[in-house]
């Protein structure tokens, strides 16, 4: 699409009822953009919303921003982060996806690097693919060393910090994967790390499990559907505790990729220029592949990009949640699940 027509549909959106203009500024988003205009069309966006008064509609258009190495004013990019730290439902989720359209500044880049420690799971590979994006060496190493000592590393899934650093420099690129293998190391024998940690549960309550399972801190109900609450691309819980033991549904929690429901299994990809991901296939056509990487991350692949795809046995649900979650929370979500009947 070029500048005038590009302009023209910004203008009509800008005028059209709500209703209509929040679905019209999500397929904005999708356009491909005339490269030569894609400079104009995102002035044209960030100058919409410096006079849009609704967060909600500033947030859609700064996500209409063309895929680039665009830059955003520091005062945007602020609002962006602290969006995206507070965590709050669908404004985090636009704001991670506007911090992976652009190119931030090294402002930014600091502000993502305070914001590790209390990242939420599904967020840490923006933050970390952002600093890596932005190109600044001594960014992309403090990154790399808060990893070694953060316990939400723990999320990011097999394979991650190898294919992201995949063309950094040789030192980099060693010391990721170094990173990553400090990261993975854990227990052999999943059984008998499932059986002693479920030794050390208390009894749990249902309700604050539910309570969790809904939080924007585990994120549960982006993927699993339960009663009426949550989305289905991962299994249904409503009935889960009928058919799984409780060291079945501890072991899925703690070890996702352990055992990977039929019918949910995910599709390892790798394009032509090195990327390699894993997600689930969505839907596909003639010409692209639409994997689903994580609850609110939709990779759209060219066929004509792909060198290889096969099965995975790596799950998109989040590793490592026994890094983020206390017992008795465990014992909870597990009293959640037994209750699903």
């Amino acid at each position: 699409m070029d500048k005038n027509r590009s302009d023209q549909l910004l203008i009509w959106i800008k005028k059209c009822p709500e209703e209509i203009r929040t679905v019209a500024l999500k397929h904005f988003s999708n356009i491909n953009i005339d490269h030569d205009n894609a400079l104009a069309v995102t002035q044209r966006l960030i100058e919409l919303a410096d006079n849009e008064t609704d967060p909600h509609v500033r947030l859609l258009l700064l996500n209409a921003i063309p895929k680039g190495n665009f830059t955003l004013p520091t005062n945007i990019e602020t609002e962006i982060i602290n969006r995206m730290q507070r965590g709050e439902g669908a404004s985090a989720t636009i704001a991670s996806q506007i911090v992976n359209r652009v190119k931030i500044s090294p402002i930014a880049s600091n502000l993502l690097i305070e914001m590790m420690e209390s990242c939420q799971p599904q967020y840490l590979p923006v933050v970390i693919e952002a600093i890596v994006k932005c190109g600044d060496s001594e960014a992309v190493t403090v990154v790399l060393n808060k990893l070694q000592h953060l316990s939400i590393s723990r999320t990011l899934s097999p394979g991650y910090l190898t294919n992201t650093f995949r063309n950094a420099p040789e030192s980099l690129r060693k010391e990721a994967q170094k990173i990553e293998e400090v990261i993975e190391a854990g227990d052999q024998d999943i059984r008998q790390a499932v059986s002693r940690k479920l030794s050390l549960l208390s009894e749990g309550n249902a309700l604050r499990g539910l309570q969790l399972f809904r939080s924007s801190k585990l994120a549960c109900s982006g993927c699993h559907k339960m009663g009426y609450v949550g989305n289905e691309i991962g299994p249904d819980l409503t009935r889960i505790g009928k058919t799984r033991t409780q060291e079945a549904l501890l072991e899925a929690i703690l070890y996702p990729s352990s055992r990977i429901e039929q019918g949910y299994a995910t599709t390892k990809i790798l394009t032509s220029d090195g990327q390699i991901f894993n997600g689930m296939i969505t839907s596909e056509s003639d010409n692209n592949i639409h994997l689903q990487l994580s609850a609110d991350r939709v990779e759209i692949i060219p066929k004509i990009s792909v060198e290889k795809r096969e099965i995975s046995l790596i799950s998109i649900m989040p590793h490592g949640l026994a890094e983020l979650l206390s017992d008795q929370d465990l014992a909870d979500l597990l009293a959640l699940l037994n209750a699903a009947k």
